[in-house]
Formats: C-alpha cells, structure tokens, sequence
C-alpha cells in the first residue's frame, strides 16, 4: 500500500511516542531511512561440484601469534573434496585467495564445495 506525506507522519509520530512517550506536531525532516527487505529466493539444491584433481599438501614455515613459526601444510582448494576437513594450523590456497585455518579451528568442505571454517 502506498504512504502519503499524512500517513508518514502519522505512522513516525506513533513510533515516536512508543519510544520517547511524547510526539509534538512540530515539522519533521527524514535525514536517514532503513529498510529492511525479505525477498524470496526461490533457492534450489545446487547440484555438488565434480571433484577436481588436485594435489597432496606441501609444507611451508607461518607465523601465528600465540604459537609462533611452525611447519604448516599448505592445501589446494581444488584438492578438496565434500566432507573433508582440514586442521589448523594450515593453510588454503587458489587462485583467487588464500585462508588461513588458525590453530584451533578447522575448515570443512561441505556438499555442495563451500568452505566453512568453523572453531575446534
């Protein structure tokens, strides 16, 4: 339904006076407007990637605060397969990114290849 100016200021003067428990009829000036939207997706199950040929872990020295140097495997991203699960400290890379799984957390590859890197 559409809003005239009338029924904007009524609809603002009830919300002021939830909140403050007083509304004038002084002018008002919108400066700021949220908007919070819903929107139907639609969503479908997407279908799981085909698994791409990738390659064994390499190792390479990394700093963590906390922890300091160590010894670190670093994955390919195309070497990972749904279900499994890499152990911090690690390190991710392809070609668009590297993540870092820090020690005490782990990444998992879920169904459908997305990465969740999650706290152990």
């Amino acid at each position: 339904p559409g809003l005239d100016g009338d029924a904007i200021r009524r609809r603002f003067s009830e919300s002021h006076r939830r909140q403050y428990e007083y509304a004038t009829d002084d002018p008002v000036e919108g400066v700021n407007v949220r908007v919070t939207a819903l929107v139907p997706s639609g969503e479908k199950d997407l279908p799981s990637p085909p698994p791409l040929p990738g390659r064994g872990p390499e190792n390479r020295r990394a700093f963590f605060y906390g922890t300091g140097w160590a010894s670190v495997p670093v994955h390919s991203r195309r070497g990972l397969d749904a279900g499994d699960t890499v152990a911090g400290p690690a390190i991710v890379e392809d070609a668009w990114s590297t993540l870092v799984v820090y020690p005490g957390q782990a990444l998992r590859c879920d169904a459908r290849g997305l990465l969740w890197m999650e706290a152990t």
